[in-house]
């Protein structure tokens, strides 16, 4: 790459220093956002893994009465 000589500016070293500023204020400036969406990202993974959690209990467990009695049935899988 040719270099310009322009006198008292130096445009590469001027570029590089623009970038660099501008790299670091975008950054700041998404921080935010960014640091939003993986609060999102969070709660709906522990949502969905809450519903999986709860449709296992679910499958597992049954109520059932039985005269004065309450029965409580727990489903064993005894998969390898």
């Amino acid at each position: 790459m040719a270099t310009i000589e322009t006198g008292f500016v130096d445009p590469d070293r001027m570029l590089k220093s623009l970038q660099e500023k501008m790299n670091s204020e975008m950054m700041a400036a998404a921080e935010p956002v960014i640091k939003k969406a993986v609060e999102e990202a969070e709660k709906e993974m522990r949502r969905r893994l809450g519903a999986m959690v709860v449709g296992l209990i679910e499958q597992s467990f049954s109520i059932e009465r039985f005269g004065s009695d309450l029965r409580i049935h727990v489903k064993i899988d005894r998969r390898p």
